[in-house]
């Protein structure tokens, strides 16, 4: 039997079955995991041939939770994965996590299922972590998931799901609150501002806001729909992308944020869950949906012909998780992409 190529929304016909095509892949890696991960976070800059990760669990037992910290070896290897790991018991599944490392402490911040946010210390990452690695621990009205440390990693900011956005001091606790309309789904800090954060909501919106003044200084109604995670460019700092409960991708200049001056893309048939931009390269774009599609995209192609069935601007399309969550770039092999579903987590770079 021949094969095809498979595009998302194909009828798989009986004694058919999906099979990757490895020409497509530089690198390809399969973890299982004994609880799903939720949400997960990159360490470092790791060694050469190796990515470090924070992960945060969904288990089916509430006592059962972690913090799971996985040191993954020997990624361009032909041998197999060595993987080390450590983890710490929370008392709830992990909703975000997000870590930060300076130049003598390691953090990782987590919004558990419980309503609070909690820091960890974690000095020792991939060997015992010690049973008083919490640092911190801040009640919130609700739950959440957006999560983000300051570029100086001394406040991390967390909104719930109530709009309320808590920026907490790491080191005392000590918290200030702002409120807006709709869940908190996704926050990210300014690539060039310290003090300016990015927020997008259930309402639709897209909100910036400014620490010293704990205002608003933007506040754009950007869909018509929940807005479930936002990537602000670090290379050209008036591009954020957006990703939507109806599956669109949006890419929007903040000198004129309007539905004319945007890049609108439906490929993704439900949910976008998670984006980031590729570090070093100012046009590509990760996205991960519920429709169990990673995809990547190049926004610098300017002109190329569009097919009736694929995008101009989709490079790449990577399936065979169930239930993605999350992704990210590694931060030193800067090509790889991580991402975690239902079943596992896996590591990739595209040819």
């Amino acid at each position: 039997m021949g094969r095809n190529v498979y595009l998302p929304g194909m009828r798989v016909g009986e004694g058919e079955e999906l099979v990757p095509d490895m020409s497509a892949y530089k690198m390809l890696h399969h973890i299982d995991v004994e609880w799903p991960f939720l949400s997960f976070d990159i360490v470092g800059p790791a060694a050469e041939g190796e990515i470090c990760l924070a992960c945060g669990t969904q288990a089916g037992e509430k006592d059962a939770n972690k913090i799971a910290f996985l040191r993954v070896s020997n990624i361009s290897g032909e041998d197999g994965l060595e993987i080390k790991n450590s983890s710490v018991c929370v008392p709830s599944e992990v909703n975000r996590i997000r870590t930060t490392k300076g130049t003598d402490v390691f953090l990782a911040g987590a919004w558990l299922g419980d309503g609070t946010v909690r820091v960890y210390r974690c000095e020792g990452l991939f060997g015992r972590v010690p049973e008083t690695a919490e640092a911190l621990c801040v009640k919130s009205s609700d739950e959440g998931y957006g999560l983000c440390w300051s570029p100086d990693n001394a406040t991390l900011i967390a909104g719930n799901k109530n709009g309320e956005i808590a920026m907490i001091d790491a080191g005392s606790g000590k918290k200030s609150t702002v409120a807006q309309n709709g869940s908190i789904e996704d926050i990210v800090w300014s690539p060039t501002e310290k003090d300016v954060f990015a927020v997008c909501s259930g309402a639709g919106n897209l909100t910036v806001w400014d620490m010293r003044e704990k205002s608003a200084v933007l506040d754009e109604k950007i869909h018509g729909c929940d807005v479930n995670g936002i990537a602000w460019s670090r290379e050209r700092s008036n591009v954020v992308a957006s990703g939507a409960d109806n599956g669109e991708v949006c890419v929007w200049d903040f000198r004129k944020i309007s539905t004319e001056n945007r890049i609108v893309h439906t490929w993704h048939k439900d949910s976008i869950v998670s984006l980031e931009w590729m570090r070093g390269e100012e046009a590509v774009l990760a996205v991960a949906g519920a429709d169990d599609q990673a995809t990547i995209w190049d926004f610098s192609i300017v002109e190329a012909e569009e097919s009736e069935t694929i995008p101009m601007h989709l490079m790449f399309v990577h399936q065979g998780q169930k239930e993605l969550k999350e992704l990210h770039w590694d931060l030193y092999h800067t090509d790889v992409l991580i991402t975690s579903g239902a079943n596992g987590i896996n590591l990739l770079s595209h040819a």
